[in-house]
C-alpha cells in the first residue's frame, strides 16, 4: 500500500500504541478530544447495524488497531469477528486482548493476505481506505474487501467526500467523490444504499464537497476551537482539561445538527449492498 513516498506500514506501527486508548487515533495531537469523538462513531455504526440485531453475525474488520470496536463486536454477541491490521503492534495487543478473534497482520491491498478468510455478514473498513493514497493500492484493497462480503451482506466504510475526483491535502490521507465510488462498488456489483453523517463540527471537514458553505463554517469554528488544544501537546494533564471542556461544549450542538441533517461537509458513512439487495 505505498504511494508518493508514504509507508503506512512504518506510520501505523509508530502512530498505534497498543494501549486500547485513542489518544493516538483519530487526531493524535487532540489527545483525550478523539475519546468525546468517537462516541459519535460508534454512534452511527449502530444506526446502521442496530443493537440486538447482530446475533449471530460474522464480520470482518478491518484495520482494527487500537481494537475500539473489536470491543463492541463482543458486546454485541456476533458469532465470530476476523481481521486485519498492518501494524504489528496492533496486531499483538489485540490478539492478547480478544484471543477468540480470528485476527492477522497483513495489507489491504496484497491479495495473499487474504488467504483463507471466509464470507462475512458485515464488512468494515472505518477510517482506513482513505489512508491509502496510492490509487492502485486503494482499487486492490476496495475489491479485496467486498470479495468478503456474503450474498445479503453489507460493507461499511467512510470518508469525507469532495465534489469530484479525488483530494490529497497530507501524504497519508487522500479523499475520494462519490462517483469515484460508485465505480468501483459497481465495477464489484455493489452500490451504495445509504450515507450517514458522522461529524459536522467535531472533526476537520473539507470544503469543497457536500455543502461548502457549511463546510467553510464547521472549518472555522475546528480551527478555533483545536488549536489551542493542540498547542498544550506538551503538557498532557492541562491539554485533557481543556479537550475535554471543549469537545463536552460540542457535543450537544453536534448531536442536534446530526439530527437534522441528511449530509455534512465532514466525515460520512457508506452502507453498500449488492445490485439488487437491500
Amino acid at each position: 500500500m505505498q504511494g508518493s513516498g508514504f509507508d503506512p506500514r512504518a506510520f501505523w506501527s509508530d502512530l498505534v500504541s497498543g494501549s486500547g486508548g485513542l489518544e493516538n487515533v483519530g487526531h493524535p495531537r487532540l489527545g483525550v478530544y478523539n475519546a468525546w469523538a468517537y462516541r459519535f462513531r460508534l454512534a452511527a455504526l449502530k444506526k446502521v447495524l442496530v443493537p440486538g440485531t447482530l446475533a449471530g453475525a460474522r464480520v470482518f474488520e478491518a484495520a482494527f488497531g487500537e481494537g475500539f470496536y473489536l470491543k463492541h463486536w463482543r458486546r454485541a454477541g456476533v458469532s465470530r469477528v476476523d481481521g486485519m491490521d498492518i501494524s504489528p503492534r496492533a496486531m499483538a495487543s489485540a490478539t492478547s486482548a480478544f484471543p477468540e478473534f480470528g485476527l492477522r497482520c497483513g495489507d489491504l491491498a496484497d491479495d495473499a493476505s487474504f488467504q483463507g478468510l471466509a464470507r462475512y455478514d458485515v464488512v468494515t473498513a472505518i477510517d482506513v481506505l482513505y489512508h491509502i493514497p496510492d490509487a492502485t493500492a486503494w482499487t486492490r484493497a476496495v475489491g479485496n474487501l467486498l470479495d468478503l462480503v456474503d450474498e445479503d451482506g453489507v460493507f461499511i466504510t467512510t470518508d469525507k467526500f469532495p465534489a469530484s475526483g479525488s483530494y490529497q491535502k497530507y501524504p497519508h490521507v487522500k479523499r475520494r467523490s462519490l462517483a469515484m465510488w460508485r465505480d468501483e462498488l459497481g465495477a464489484k456489483g455493489f452500490k451504495i444504499h445509504r450515507i450517514l453523517p458522522v461529524f459536522l463540527l467535531m472533526d476537520d471537514p473539507i470544503t469543497f464537497g457536500e455543502n461548502p458553505g457549511l463546510g467553510r463554517l464547521a472549518a472555522f469554528q475546528w480551527k478555533v476551537l483545536t488549536e489551542p488544544i493542540k498547542a498544550l501537546k506538551g503538557v498532557p494533564r492541562l491539554q485533557s482539561v481543556l479537550a475535554s471542556a471543549i469537545a463536552a461544549a460540542q457535543y450537544l450542538p453536534e448531536r442536534v445538527a446530526l439530527s437534522l441533517l441528511r449530509r455534512t461537509p465532514n466525515l460520512e458513512l457508506l452502507v453498500c449492498t449488492r445490485e439488487g439487495g437491500g
